[in-house]
């Protein structure tokens, strides 16, 4: 129920922007620019709104004599009430966040109601996206001059960094991900993608709020993977009930360790995207892992068009809500020899929407006796490409950093540039 101080407030914020929008010819783009029509929940002043920003588009001057000619002249009662309300060039901002609070909640309480009167099920998905839309952050549409800019650098620099630590060295130097960052992790079947999944996981979630959506495994096998990992016991043993003495004592020792830990493992067969988004705003996480993309169902005329819309979503839902999405994917096993960032299977939307694309693959392919893998960025936006030699113990399902003493074999290492130590900046 609508209060009657929520009421005057909505209806004070709405008046006192659009006489700010005629008073301040040097606020006026903004307001109209970050104020949106929907804001508006009175239909008055959601026209009076409309023709301004129609004014204003048009480059004709605003001010309350064209504004009540391109509105109509039974508005010149609301225009005075506008201009007695108006608000100083800078207490606009706050009026604008008011109202944009108490329009979000006017919609949730509409949508409420229409997901209670909802026919079918497609009708209240419709409905729980529309909300979670709604709480999704508006894209700040200001413009930023260089100056700014400038200035706005090197209070960064002053400023602690918050990447996303993966647990492995060469990786972290290597990878700039923060949250809101969409990351693909690509590797033929059997090449150990859910094991490096939860061990990058498991890493991940002692800082961050942390869900892994696993679409083909249940989530006690995972977590018998995921704790022999944690507990160095062999994961055969696990699974045959056979642990030895020790083997129990350093799984006791992670009960601690468990308690603390953010990660949750979530059973997500048949989910879709849509659920998925659901299920991480419910939960408040702040990053996900996605095992594995091609198998989130989607509507398409094609296989490639279900999977391009799957990438798309992952990569709005990690824009929008801030999430760092890290999603697995199939390789094509046409593709011989060393994976490519198109050997991604049955979507080049993928490699289009990533930030920052990783292929997992043996160091040698024909071996399957050999437990080395190479761990390859191919896309980055935010830094450089290049490998890294991994050593995967498959008795306790981790992998760790090897010593790679190899000639330079990426394009960039044979120009010269060689990894950096930990200690010193990486160029670019």
């Amino acid at each position: 129920m609508v209060t009657a101080a929520q009421q005057e407030l909505t209806l004070t914020a709405q008046a006192s922007l659009i006489g700010a929008a005629m008073l301040y010819p040097k606020e006026a783009g903004q307001i109209l620019a970050q104020a949106e029509a929907e804001d508006f929940i009175d239909p008055s002043y959601r026209t009076l709104f409309q023709a301004a920003r129609r004014l204003w588009l048009e480059g004709k001057p605003l001010d309350p004599v064209t504004l009540q000619d391109a509105a109509g002249r039974q508005y010149d009662d609301l225009l005075i009430h506008c201009i007695d309300l108006s608000v100083s060039q800078s207490q606009w901002p706050a009026h604008l966040d008011a109202l944009r609070r108490e329009s979000r909640l006017h919609r949730l309480r509409q949508l409420c109601r229409q997901l209670g009167e909802a026919q079918d099920l497609d009708q209240a998905q419709s409905r729980l996206d529309q909300m979670n839309r709604l709480f999704a952050p508006r894209q700040d549409s200001r413009a930023v001059t260089a100056a700014q800019g400038f200035e706005q650098l090197l209070r960064r620099q002053d400023q602690p960094v918050d990447y996303l630590r993966w647990g492995i060295p060469k990786l972290d130097q290597r990878l700039y991900a923060s949250l809101g960052d969409f990351i693909v992790v690509g590797g033929r079947p059997s090449a150990g993608k859910t094991a490096l999944a939860l061990n990058l996981a498991a890493h991940i979630a002692k800082t961050y709020k942390t869900a892994f959506f696993s679409l083909e495994t249940s989530d006690q096998k995972l977590f018998d993977r995921y704790f022999a990992s944690q507990a160095g016991v062999d994961f055969g043993r696990v699974k045959r009930r056979a642990l030895t003495p020790l083997d129990k004592q350093r799984l006791e020792e992670q009960r601690q360790a468990a308690r603390e830990s953010k990660l949750s493992i979530v059973n997500a067969g048949g989910m879709s995207v849509q659920e998925i988004q659901a299920m991480t705003l419910s939960g408040r996480y702040q990053a996900i892992f996605v095992d594995y993309l091609q198998l989130i169902p989607a509507q398409g005329r094609s296989r490639a068009e279900e999977v391009a819309r799957v990438s798309m979503a992952l990569h709005t839902l990690a824009r929008t809500q801030g999430v760092a999405v890290v999603a697995l994917a199939q390789l094509s096993r046409s593709a011989g020899g060393e994976p490519r960032m198109d050997s991604l299977k049955e979507s080049g939307q993928i490699e289009q929407d990533a930030d920052a694309v990783l292929l997992l693959y043996r160091q040698q392919e024909d071996s399957l006796e050999n437990q080395n893998r190479y761990l390859e960025t191919v896309k980055n936006k935010e830094g450089r490409t290049g490998r890294i030699l991994l050593q995967f113990d498959g008795g306790t399902q981790t992998f760790t950093q090897a010593d790679d003493r190899r000639k330079p074999e990426t394009p960039y290492e044979r120009q010269g540039f060689l990894p950096a130590p930990a200690d010193l900046p990486i160029p670019f």
